[in-house]
């Protein structure tokens, strides 16, 4: 399985991520994850993985350019910050079959168990299909991949003005 990542920088308009969705949806791409984060004033960044096997990037780089609130499309997939991508995952566990330890850290709320694991996206998705074997998963969330394309690896820091108000 081959996995691109690619970030697209969009203005914050009331119709930019439609317009992505949209085009990903009509094109019928292969989208493994799909993250979102503001990225500075009017910007925002859509971070998508996709199966290049089924969706060469060139191919959705190509598209994505061609939407007009697309201010960039970058692509990320050797980028060593890439694998220092992470996610979030919150799980409720069954009380009675939770197991004695995993990874994470374990909080105790008036519901039960919560697990918070904090990990690489393959580390997220093992600890889930450990849960499930295990029939200790009750419910979960998960974050989305987040990490940082933009520095010292990519080409150029983010400008200040990026981040200004």
């Amino acid at each position: 399985m081959s996995d691109a990542r690619l970030v697209v920088r969009l203005r914050k308009t009331a119709d930019a991520l439609e317009r992505v969705v949209a085009l990903v949806r009509r094109r019928a791409f292969t989208v493994r994850r799909l993250s979102l984060a503001e990225a500075g004033h009017d910007v925002v960044e859509v971070y998508l993985r996709i199966d290049e096997a089924k969706t060469p990037r060139d191919r959705v780089r190509v598209e994505l350019e061609k939407l007009v609130d697309v201010l960039d499309v970058r692509d990320v997939t050797g980028d060593p910050a890439v694998r220092g991508a992470r996610e979030l995952l919150l799980a409720r566990l069954h009380p009675e079959r939770a197991p004695g330890s995993q990874a994470g850290r374990t909080l105790q709320d008036e519901r039960g168990t919560v697990l918070e694991l904090t990990g690489s996206p393959e580390e997220v998705d093992a600890t889930l299909s450990r849960l499930t074997a295990e029939g200790a998963l009750q419910e979960f969330v998960r974050s989305g991949e987040i990490m940082l394309p933009w520095g010292e690896t990519g080409k150029g820091k983010r400008r200040q003005e990026d981040n200004d108000p």
